[in-house]
């Protein structure tokens, strides 16, 4: 377990960052390939905590535009070691939390994904294998949402369903992925076949002070967000999130919050605040 954990924590640092996917086959008749997607970035990413069977890692997107530096609180990425309960993604906008049943599945991390306002995206369960020169981890099949790249562009498929591997070495890490790009009717049927390759290499520190600045004035309120999600998951069998609320996705919602309280630490305001906008997404599960 010690070394899969150091594995993980080798994922945190300041990297330059490319996302590719490529659909590769054609799986339903007449289909077409969609052009290869392609975009770079930067991030700096945080242990945000660290434990013996649980590390949670923060990524913090920058965006530069000429002498201008944006940083916005990107995805997370929770591991948990063989947990009792963990979410799984059902469909549309819609997760289940219950019980993981681990019976031969001996050493297996979790890995959970969570969008930019910590909801909750998909998870995975795998084992660590360390050799020389890396570390891997391959998940099972993942059921996932729609990608960000192509929700608003496609409606042709309802989900992914894939093999993820995540590849740490001492200069970055790799996540891949060999996709399926699912119907969204009743018999499940596959449109294509698509890889994934998401490189985070690393780069020295040095330009990230935007970054560290941004996580220094934000990281109270987040923990408070992470908090009240903390609290939904825990007395829910499922939660369905709506995609709106007076106009807004939660993102915005929780972005101006943050903002609203920049450099705060006293956030006995912020949480009732919080909690009526994630409380107003949370339209079904008991």
């Amino acid at each position: 377990m010690a070394q899969d954990r150091e594995a993980i924590l080798k994922m945190a640092g300041t990297f330059k960052v490319s996302f590719d996917f490529e659909e590769t086959l054609p799986i339903q008749e007449g289909y077409e390939l969609a052009k290869p997607y392609h975009t770079e970035a930067e991030e700096l990413v945080i242990v945000v905590e660290d434990s013996e069977r649980y590390v949670s890692l923060q990524h913090l997107l920058v965006v530069r535009h000429g002498d201008e530096t944006h940083v916005i609180n990107h995805w997370r990425q929770d591991w948990v070691y063989q947990p009792a309960k963990a979410f799984r993604w059902d469909q549309g906008m819609t997760w289940s939390i219950d019980d993981w049943a681990w019976d031969g599945l001996d050493g297996h991390w979790v890995q959970l994904v969570y969008n930019v306002a910590d909801s909750p995206r998909y998870a995975g369960h795998g084992r660590w294998v360390h050799g020389a020169v890396k570390s891997t981890w391959t998940s099972n099949l993942i059921s996932r949402p729609l990608p960000l790249r192509e929700s608003s562009k496609r409606e042709d498929y309802a989900k992914l369903k894939g093999e993820h591997r995540i590849v740490v070495s001492p200069h970055g890490w790799l996540h891949l992925q060999d996709n399926m790009k699912v119907e969204p009717d009743a018999d499940q049927s596959v449109v294509a076949l698509e890889m994934g390759i998401n490189r985070y290499l690393r780069v020295p520190d040095e330009n990230f002070e935007k970054a560290h600045e941004y996580w220094q004035n934000t990281e109270p309120f987040w923990k408070e967000v992470r908090q009240v999600w903390a609290n939904v998951f825990r007395d829910r069998d499922s939660i369905t999130l709506a995609k709106r609320w007076k106009g807004d996705p939660l993102f915005n919602h929780l972005f101006g919050l943050a903002d609203e309280y920049w450099g705060q630490s006293d956030l006995v305001e912020a949480r009732p605040r919080i909690e009526e906008v994630i409380d107003a997404f949370v339209v079904a599960g008991e």
